[in-house]
């Protein structure tokens, strides 16, 4: 609850992340056994959400409305007016049996010190008893944040006389708030004093990475765990609570970060399309973006986030947690609040593993899954960068005593991450545990070569690409890629020979510039290597045909020659087709050859009168564009036989006169 945490957050998140170890579960919080976890309720006055109370009453045993500061002059005054929205909450609460303990704010070091002078700490005293009796509180939470190590015995002293004090007004409760710690250092706070004289101490076990500070995870679970352990020492588990964090802080690099919410962080987040990581070591979520041309680096709360500080607090026995604060919570923390009340704790145990070991040799690292758990399955995942990304590696099932065995063959040199993972049944919680392991590789180096026959090849034409491996490795698998945009896409995998030599021929689809990449990736006695070059693959030439006409008279029944040459001069196929003019449909006439001075000549007979297209085409080669040239041909008959017609029209009509003519002579 720092102060610097304390800024107002408007976006409320409904997004969910799933998360192997949080199913989301819809079961009651109801019942009054004794080892379920209770909240221990921060609401903040400028967010002051109380349907959270009216809605999930049942799993509070304390509200504290962050209500009420020391003024300057050392009084205590509400921050906000105490109107009816205020009274029906502390009603509905105390009706319901909830405790209600407004927190009482100071984060001014000169001011806690003036209040713990003697004269006016009674003062304070008299002030904050006469708030809890006219309100009709329950107790009071003090949040005096940053007391001086000098002022630890006067702290306490104060908490004393504040505690006597309530009692006499109905032995009213006093819980303190107070900073983080991991051992024995001389701080404002004395853990065991405070705990012998206040009935709760509140541990703020957040701002681990804090808005003004580098960023990283708010409240890593080892750095709980490690609070919890000390404060243990100092304070009884039945007095200890701890407060863990709802928001996250988004980063700008260099500057100052801002709160966010669960929901608002993953809004962001798939707005911008960045893959979003949660962090097993940490135990939060996490990624990065840029906006505005700068880095931003974001850690939030979620669903695993909740699941995994709650079972820790259950581990320890304690009975309560605090959260800071409520009404920016996500659905997920109520959801992980259910599991964890209504299920048994498991844990994984990791017995025997190699903290270093050497590449390409076989390790067995044996693990529990307790309380003897059988036939569960167990997931083993594995990152070589930190968590960025994790591979699934195989499942082992636990034994009838719930051991099991992983047989670890590392083949890469480097820092593992090994995740063993179980899911939960019915019964149990989920649990994970992370083991890191070195592994260095001894291995002799190697060399890859890299050739091609042509570095400006045509598209579509055959390019060979040769190399060598060094030392030479008989049978080593040589994998081949290509890239024309930064993304590798595999053209084949070759073997090289005895001398280490490899070859492959392969065709280019596209022009442009072309990455080619030779891989070798090793093994146990050799190390990976890999070499690359580029090519540029030329676009195909344009291949010119020119017909000795475009137009063409023929008479039906007669050849009519086609003929023409290339350019460039040279041999290639052609394809003729023709089709009358009345058709837009080809027919394949035939197939040539031009001679090596690129030049043909096709003789064809039309068989009817009219006009023809006829298109002399070349299709294309791996060096050359397709092309094609038309000519039209016109095609009549022959004139004699045009002329006989004429000869034998004319003689019928002279006939037909000539019987017009003896016809009127006759009638006459």
């Amino acid at each position: 609850m720092a102060l610097n945490a304390r800024i107002i957050v408007l976006c409320m998140g409904l997004l969910m992340i799933s998360v192997a170890l949080t199913p989301t579960l819809s079961v009651d919080a109801q019942g009054n056994s004794s080892d379920k976890i209770k909240l221990f309720g921060w609401f903040a006055w400028w967010n002051f959400d109380t349907s959270k109370l009216y809605s999930k009453y049942k799993y509070f045993s304390h509200v504290s409305p962050f209500w009420f500061k020391v003024d300057d002059d050392g009084s205590v005054v509400p921050i906000k007016s105490i109107g009816d929205t205020f009274k029906n909450f502390v009603s509905f609460a105390q009706d319901k049996g909830i405790k209600v303990v407004p927190t009482v704010i100071c984060h001014s070091s000169s001011l806690i010190k003036l209040i713990l002078n003697n004269q006016t700490s009674r003062d304070m005293v008299e002030e904050i008893a006469k708030v809890v009796e006219d309100y009709g509180f329950d107790g009071v939470n003090i949040d005096f944040e940053r007391v001086y190590s000098s002022d630890r015995q006067a702290f306490v002293s104060f908490l004393r006389r504040l505690k006597l004090r309530l009692k006499q007004i109905g032995d009213k409760e006093v819980s303190v708030d107070v900073f983080p710690k991991t051992r024995d250092v001389v701080t404002g706070y004395d853990y065991e004093k405070i705990a012998e004289v206040v009935d709760y101490v509140v541990i703020m076990a957040y701002d681990y990475h804090y808005p003004g500070g580098s960023p990283g995870p708010v409240a890593p679970i080892w750095w709980i765990q490690d609070i919890i352990e000390y404060a243990l020492t100092k304070v009884p588990s039945n007095k200890l609570i701890i407060g863990i964090p709802a928001y996250g802080i988004d980063w700008p690099v260099g500057g100052t970060g801002k709160a966010v919410t669960y929901g608002s962080a993953i809004s962001r987040a798939k707005a911008l399309r960045v893959k979003v990581l949660y962090d097993y070591k940490e135990g939060e979520y996490h990624y990065s973006y840029t906006a505005g041309r700068r880095r931003h680096e974001v850690w939030f709360s979620g669903p695993a986030s909740h699941l995994d500080r709650l079972k820790l607090i259950k581990k320890f026995g304690l009975k309560y947690v605090a959260v800071w604060y409520v009404g920016i919570e996500d659905s997920s923390f109520w959801n992980a609040l259910d599991e964890v009340n209504r299920k048994n704790l498991s844990d994984i145990v990791i017995e025997t593993y190699p903290k270093s070991c050497k590449g390409y040799e076989r390790y067995e690292i044996k693990g529990r899954l307790e309380p003897g758990i059988p036939k569960a399955k167990i997931y083993v995942m594995y990152s070589l960068d930190n968590g960025a990304t994790w591979i699934l590696d195989k499942t082992v099932t636990t034994d009838n005593t719930g051991g099991f065995v992983y047989e670890f063959l590392p083949t890469k040199g480097g820092v593992y991450l090994v995740l063993f993972q179980w899911n939960g049944s019915e019964a149990y919680l989920g649990d994970y545990e992370l083991v890191t392991i070195r592994v260095t590789l001894i291995q002799t180096k190697t060399y890859l070569t890299l050739k091609v026959n042509n570095t400006s090849p045509v598209v579509g034409s055959y390019v060979e690409i040769s190399g060598k491996i060094n030392p030479p490795i008989a049978g080593a698998q040589i994998d081949l890629y290509y890239s024309t945009d930064g993304s590798w896409i595999k053209i084949s995998s070759v073997l090289a020979d005895d001398k280490g030599e490899f070859k492959y021929v392969w065709r280019p689809q596209t022009e442009g510039k072309y990455c080619i990449k030779a891989r070798y990736n090793g093994s146990k006695s050799y190390a990976p290597s890999e070499h690359t070059l580029t090519i540029e693959v030329q676009p195909k030439s344009s291949l010119k045909i020119n017909l000795a006409s475009h137009n063409i008279s023929a008479v039906l029944g007669e050849w009519v020659k086609i003929s023409g040459y290339v350019e460039p001069r040279m041999s290639v196929n052609l394809k003729i087709y023709f089709r009358p003019e009345y058709t837009s449909e080809w027919s394949f006439m035939c197939e040539i050859s031009t001679n090596s001075s690129g030049e043909f000549a096709h003789l064809w007979k039309p068989y009817e009168t009219g006009n023809y297209y006829v298109k002399v085409a070349f299709e294309g080669n791996p060096y050359w564009k397709p092309t094609y040239a038309i000519l039209i041909v016109h095609v009549e008959e022959k004139r004699e036989e045009m002329l006989i017609e004429l000869i034998l029209v004319l003689i019928i009509v002279a006939v037909a006169a000539a019987l017009i003519v003896v016809k009127k002579l006759l009638i006459r």
